[in-house]
């Protein structure tokens, strides 16, 4: 049952998503493992949330890359008593494991700024489960016939934003929009659907009760308001859907990082724009059902207050909390030994100038000093810490350290979201990256 009906009322460890030097992060990792095999846990929408740079979208990144993996329920009973650690090593080794399908959106990379309109984020979504056994009928019409009533998108768009392996269907329903009668758009929908879906569509409607009047309640909607609303409960409504086939994937998962990223002006938004940000997520979210084998995983620096909002309100207890915290110290020893510092004494240094808490390192503070340390020294020079402060290091490199280190603007903290992505590239390259960013407040870093 969807959530408002149930309840209402870094990139830090590795060269590439290979996860070769990712480390540690068991409890989070047999956290996910729950969610994807009991219901209980997957009833909820899973919530990751720590400060920047503390490696939230690294560990999403492995999810969705190396651990989206379900293992049979006979199977799960078995390792789900063991330790966290061994959960995770037996899921990465199960040679039977059914790999599911998966769409990641992250709203903080530039190329998917516009994702957090409406229309394109379902249309991203979309076009990632592509998959012969997923299919979107009600959405496929109601999205295309919004960008046919609005010109919301070019015609050339839309081939790039659906799946290519459908473009003979979507571009049939299209041309069925843009060259026929408005009293003669859901018969001809429909035939389009039937000839290319066959038997699926058949029983898509028997179960789901999809009929002409159904479509035709979409075509009346107003596109600039109601229809765009409904845009993410169609979507939802076939999703749900794909469970009722016998061919259906065991799961789906479905995620959603840098959250926080709607509001970039957050403290000068009233309440009313603030949860008019995200309300077509909150209605996308709230209306899976994720019992019948959605995970959904979110992203954030803070944890939501989605029970606050006036409209689509997702109560406090359909999201499970799961704070992301610094990288314990035994695991920062185990990364930088990996990542070629092979001098004990040069690792405690490190570890003891990134720590932010008695028992743990800041993730991405810890990689920007592993990378300095891991340039030639100069002549003369050794590699202890004095290399922070060392003039012979490149001068854009050390302005970058220093000015990483002093700045304590709170409201400059946009650079960690790109740090994030590129800690494991040369410091010169992270210089490039931040020469148009503004810069990180110390504090962020030293003091939480």
């Amino acid at each position: 049952m969807p959530l408002r009906g149930q309840f209402a009322g870094s990139t830090f460890g590795g060269d590439d998503a290979s996860g070769t030097d990712f480390v540690d992060r068991y409890r989070e990792l047999s956290f996910f493992a729950k969610c994807v095999h009991e219901a209980r846990a997957r009833q909820k929408v899973a919530y990751f949330h720590g400060q920047p740079g503390i490696g939230k979208s690294q560990l999403l990144h492995q999810m969705a890359q190396n651990f989206r993996r379900f293992l049979g329920d006979d199977t799960w009973r078995i390792i789900s008593q063991f330790d966290d650690a061994l959960i995770v090593e037996h899921i990465l080794a199960a040679e039977s494991a059914v790999v599911i399908p998966s769409a990641f959106l992250d709203f903080g990379i530039s190329a998917n700024a516009m994702a957090k309109d409406a229309l394109r984020g379902l249309l991203t979504l979309r076009k990632s489960l592509a998959d012969p056994n997923i299919q979107f009928p009600q959405f496929d019409f109601a999205a295309l016939w919004y960008i046919h009533q609005t010109n919301a998108l070019p015609r050339a768009s839309v081939r790039d934003i659906f799946p290519p392996a459908e473009f003979d269907l979507l571009g049939s329903i299209a041309d069925v929009i843009s060259g026929t009668s408005w009293g003669s758009v859901v018969k001809g929908v429909l035939e389009v659907m039937n000839v290319h879906l066959r038997d699926r569509f058949e029983l898509y409607r028997r179960q789901r009760g999809l009929t002409s009047q159904t479509l035709a309640g979409i075509q009346q909607l107003d596109p600039q308001t109601q229809l765009l609303d409904a845009l993410p409960e169609l979507f939802a409504k076939d999703q749900n859907a794909i469970f009722d086939f016998a061919d259906a994937p065991p799961r789906v998962l479905l995620i959603f990082d840098s959250h926080d990223s709607f509001w970039p002006d957050r403290r000068t938004l009233s309440r009313p724009v603030f949860f008019q940000r995200d309300e077509w997520l909150r209605r996308l979210i709230g209306s899976l059902d994720l019992a019948a084998g959605i995970v959904v995983l979110v992203g954030g620096r803070e944890p939501p207050v989605w029970d606050e909002a006036s409209y689509a309100r997702i109560p406090a207890s359909a999201v499970a909390l799961q704070p992301v915290g610094p990288l314990p110290m035994l695991a920062a020893r185990d990364y930088l030994f990996r990542s070629g510092i092979t001098d004990a004494s040069l690792r405690e240094e490190l570890i003891r100038e990134a720590a932010i808490a008695t028992d743990g390192v800041h993730p991405l503070y810890l990689a920007m000093c592993r990378d300095v340390a891991l340039l030639p020294a100069g002549d003369g020079e050794s590699h202890a810490f004095s290399w922070l402060k060392n003039a012979a290091l490149p001068i854009r490199e050390k302005q970058l350290l220093e000015r990483f280190l002093e700045k304590t603007d709170r409201t400059r903290s946009t650079v960690f979201a790109h740090l994030q992505r590129v800690v494991h590239l040369t410091l010169v390259s992270t210089v490039n990256c931040a020469a148009t960013l503004t810069l990180p407040d110390r504090a962020l870093i030293s003091t939480r």
